[in-house]
């Protein structure tokens, strides 16, 4: 049996953290209204344009972004 695992994830799009989840390597937004229904990362985008936690998202300055 096949189990999907979300993981609540923050995504940097054109200085805009977009809130959402990933699954089996996809990043999936909330709200479906930013363009996309979903976009794919590799494991070196993590940090960079991929969050996990706010604290990471701190970490690499980017507090003071809009977060939707």
């Amino acid at each position: 049996m096949r189990h999907v695992y979300k993981r609540k994830a923050w995504l940097l799009d054109e200085d805009i953290l977009l809130m959402g989840y990933t699954t089996k390597k996809k990043f999936v937004p909330i709200d479906k209204l930013c363009g996309f229904s979903y976009q794919r990362f590799c494991k070196k985008d993590i940090n960079k344009i991929l969050f996990y936690s706010v604290a990471s998202i701190t970490s690499a300055g980017l507090s003071e972004l809009e977060v939707q």
